[in-house]
């Protein structure tokens, strides 16, 4: 029987979402972060409670509300970007004896349980490499069987970079274009993609508190 991981990357709030910053205080951009991540969480452990969570972060903050979901924590000892990140947990969860890893960021707007389905039923229809395209042509939802079968290129155009790595190397691969997966919270505009407004996410925030849609 095949296993499945899903994987959460995510930076302390103090260093996300800078392209913010005209918009958002220090402040709301923390609280923002954190009950983004805080509902990534509470979604998976939800919908998907039959996979196991991994959080990769360098943030003790993070990895404490992690904990408070059941969720594995692999410490970073240092921020050297998303791609050696998503490498290293990769590379854990496969000797860990997992042959499929989900790699979700925690910054999408609103997440499906429909469209996270189309993943995994992608991969159990034999894609080794599932991408789900971001608006702007990135990846906010890489299936890998097993974890570390490409390497990793997150950043520009990586949905197209993370075929390319895929066709190249002979290994079949499924591009997703899906409506919620596809926006993920990274200008002032995306902002408005949140539900019940983005006001609401970015004021105080009180952990178990589930005052956002």
């Amino acid at each position: 029987m095949s296993s499945l991981i899903i994987t959460i990357p995510v930076k302390g709030p103090a260093r996300s979402k800078t392209r913010l910053a005209d918009l958002l205080s220090l402040e709301s951009r923390t609280n923002l972060v954190l009950r983004m991540f805080e509902r990534t969480l509470r979604f998976f452990c939800r919908e998907f409670p039959q996979y196991p969570i991994l959080v990769v972060t360098d943030s003790e903050l993070m990895a404490n509300i992690a904990q408070e979901f059941g969720a594995s924590i692999f410490m970073e000892s240092q921020a050297d970007g998303l791609n050696a990140a998503a490498s290293r947990a990769a590379q854990r969860n496969r000797a860990a004896g997992y042959d499929k890893q989900l790699l979700v960021p925690a910054d999408i707007a609103l997440l499906s349980t429909r469209e996270i389905n189309q993943l995994i039923s992608a991969a159990e229809k034999g894609s080794s490499v599932v991408v789900s395209r971001a608006k702007d042509g990135g990846t906010n939802g890489l299936l890998t069987s097993p974890p570390d079968v490409i390497d990793f290129s997150f950043g520009e155009q990586s949905s197209a970079s993370h075929i390319e790595h895929a066709a190249l190397a002979g290994i079949k691969h499924t591009l997703l274009e899906q409506d919620l997966m596809s926006r993920d919270i990274d200008f002032p505009e995306d902002l408005f993609w949140l539900p019940d407004g983005y006001s609401a996410w970015a004021k105080p925030y009180q952990f178990g508190a589930e005052d956002v849609a």
